[in-house]
């Protein structure tokens, strides 16, 4: 998903370079991914971002086939007149993808950090758990930032670690927790498709609840929670001991540029 505004970084976030191959962050993803047998990755942008990915098009249809799809504002009938500027957030991001994907998929963020094992995780728990949809849990204390407050989803979890809830917790510190093993989502999920027209139904009643100049924002993991409390859905959480990194705060760049030093990215990701 990439196209959020980032109003609390200051600027686009996933189009900053990082790194040693000098490249935006979700390209060291899409690199691990390729890796792991992924074969396709579709981008959820604002048609505006478009030109940020010509060039990074043509290098990485090389390696796997590169598909679009754009969240637009006045997508759906009901939102047609509206005046709001502000994407509708994250699960409807996921529904601009209805129509392109038929199989088992990823989702993830495009301006954060999840590690380099995490894609082979999710590919087996794909194919082994056919029944229920998939979430990667991190340890708290490996997802905060040095440089100032986060905002973390965390996750309540039965005794076959089976999803209850997730709860946003404001202005988490570093100082405070950094120790924590508290497992939190960081929304990168392991997704089937039957998924899609429950999160359609849920959007329809989002927009009746809140008018279409509402900033109010339609959120995946609330509508997650509202799925497995209707009983609609049941999300496994698999749990990872990999370091998150993000850019959350400018300060945070320099600490992800040391960071990905030294995960043995090449120089250049994608040879053309």
């Amino acid at each position: 998903m990439a196209a959020g505004n980032s109003t609390r970084y200051g600027g686009l976030k996933q189009f900053e370079k990082v790194g040693p191959s000098h490249a935006f962050l979700f390209e060291y993803a899409i690199y691990d991914a390729i890796e792991t047998g992924f074969k396709r990755v579709v981008f959820i942008i604002k048609k505006e971002y478009q030109n940020y990915f010509e060039n990074l098009e043509n290098r990485l249809s090389r390696y796997i086939q590169v598909d679009f799809a754009y969240q637009m504002i006045n997508s759906h009938e009901k939102t047609k007149q509206t005046t709001r500027t502000k994407p509708w957030g994250t699960g409807h991001a996921l529904l601009a993808c209805k129509e392109l994907i038929r199989e088992p998929f990823a989702l993830m963020n495009a301006d954060d950090y999840y590690g380099k094992t995490v894609f082979k995780l999710l590919l087996e728990q794909l194919y082994l758990q056919q029944d229920h949809q998939l979430m990667i849990g991190y340890e708290l204390g490996k997802t905060l930032s040095k440089h100032g407050s986060v905002n973390r989803g965390i996750c309540t979890t039965d005794n076959s670690n089976f999803l209850i809830e997730i709860q946003e917790r404001l202005e988490l510190k570093y100082s405070d927790h950094q120790h924590s093993r508290t497992i939190v989502s960081m929304n990168l999920w392991g997704l089937h498709a039957d998924i899609f027209n429950e999160l359609e139904k849920r959007f329809l009643i989002f927009l009746e609840d809140h008018s279409a100049g509402s900033n109010k924002e339609f959120f995946l993991p609330a509508v997650i929670n509202g799925m497995i409390k209707a009983d609609k859905e049941k999300v496994k959480v698999v749990s990872t001991d990999e370091q998150w990194f993000g850019l959350t705060h400018n300060e945070d760049k320099v600490g992800l540029d040391q960071f990905l030093l030294g995960k043995s990215y090449p120089k250049e990701l994608w040879i053309t």
